[in-house]
């Protein structure tokens, strides 16, 4: 993403408010960032907000990809 000190600004953010969190961001470009305080946490989030789906998601988690 361009904008590194915003990024910078939003992880501060909610940092400040809580201790698991995850995100993603498409921006205008198709660009896709995603971040989060641990990849257990992203998984966990990421999969809840899956469950919606019609049809369901599948995310491979390769942890070594993400630590």
């Amino acid at each position: 993403m361009k904008d590194d000190d915003l990024l910078d600004h939003l992880r501060a953010v909610i940092s400040e408010h809580a201790i698991n969190w995850a995100f993603v961001i498409v921006t205008e470009d198709d660009e896709l960032y995603c971040d989060w305080s641990s990849v257990h946490t992203a998984e966990g989030l990421f999969k809840k907000a899956m469950e919606g789906f019609n049809p369901p998601v599948d995310i491979d988690w390769d942890e070594e990809e993400y630590t």
